[in-house]
């Protein structure tokens, strides 16, 4: 039975983990130990924590991942050097391109581990969410955010912008204007973009590959997402014509795009129309799947740790 022990991730239980459904979804059973007790496998992420605590801790193998953009907030820069990451983890796992595995945050919200182009898989269960919620919408965009900090100012600039056209239904703390305010899980969160055509969902930060739950989650609810971030969001995965894509370098073809999506129906149409997903995502999101099982399949033998590898 492989030991696992979690270290400044956020606050869930055990078994809920993405990584402890991995582990056993591909390397059979696990136990939860606490950090002192020397486990097989510590997983460490960037919150609240101090990166020089590591080096002394006497796990087996020790992963780091991280969901959030570590050139951001001043406190993760401490997590921003691959050097320094290298010297106290075996395995770097998250959004960026030069990390052992790329594993972007919103792949781990959904209980997947691996994939089949024949079987129930993470691209037939989204695409069906947005073709079940592409219709009978109650309201006109979205946003739902619990404070305006966000790069560039976009949050009040597109909830001022797209103001002009319709009512944005705000249903965090940022410009709350609903009766009812949606409790932060992405059940609850889905549930209720959904009622609306459009969904105003930019990261709140610039950073290479950093692309979280905002935009998936838009479109799980079968929305138009109108997204921004440092780049065009997983090109090789989303097909392109699924957003409208806030490109701050043309702040002047943006705002044209967004005007004819908002006013003309047919346009609306262009973006609701066909599949979520390119025809070979299948094959980059299996990348990603087996990238990290590989990865940490390698490191359980070379540390000698037993397991039951499943064949899935």
């Amino acid at each position: 039975m492989i030991t696992i022990a979690y270290l400044f991730f956020w606050d869930s239980d055990f078994n809920d983990m993405y990584f402890t459904k991995f582990i056993k979804h591909h390397f059979g059973e696990v136990k939860e130990v606490k950090v002192e007790d020397n486990p097989d496998i510590l997983f460490v992420s960037v919150l609240g924590g101090n990166i020089a605590c590591i080096k002394d801790i006497k796990a087996k193998i020790k992963i780091f991942f991280t969901g959030e953009n570590l050139s951001y907030n001043p406190y993760h820069h401490q997590f921003n050097d691959n050097n320094v990451l290298k010297q106290n983890f075996d395995i770097l796992t998250g959004f960026k391109y030069d990390y052992d595995v790329r594993l972007p945050l919103w792949i781990i919200y959904y209980d997947y581990y691996d994939y089949d182009e024949s079987a129930d898989n993470i691209i037939k269960f989204l695409q069906s969410s947005y073709d079940k919620n592409k219709s009978n919408k109650e309201f006109f965009c979205t946003l739902i955010s619990r404070n305006k900090v966000c790069q560039n100012n976009l949050r009040p600039y597109l909830y001022k912008i797209i103001s002009r056209y319709g009512k944005v239904t705000c249903a965090g703390s940022l410009f709350n204007n609903h009766n009812e305010r949606i409790p932060d899980t992405p059940a609850d969160k889905i549930k209720h973009i959904s009622k609306s055509i459009f969904n105003i969902c930019p990261e709140n930060s610039n950073g290479e590959a950093y692309f979280t739950e905002k935009l998936i989650q838009a479109l799980e609810a079968g929305t138009i997402p109108i997204y921004w971030s440092s780049e065009i969001p997983e090109a090789n995965i989303i097909n392109r014509n699924k957003y409208i894509y806030c490109d701050i370098n043309n702040i002047e073809k943006f705002e044209k795009t967004l005007h004819d999506s908002l006013v003309n129906k047919d346009v609306r149409h262009t973006y609701l129309d066909g599949d979520v997903f390119t025809k070979d995502a299948g094959t980059h999101i299996k990348k990603i799947y087996d990238d990290l099982k590989n990865n940490i399949k390698k490191q359980l033998d070379e540390k000698n740790i037993p397991y039951e590898l499943k064949i899935n």
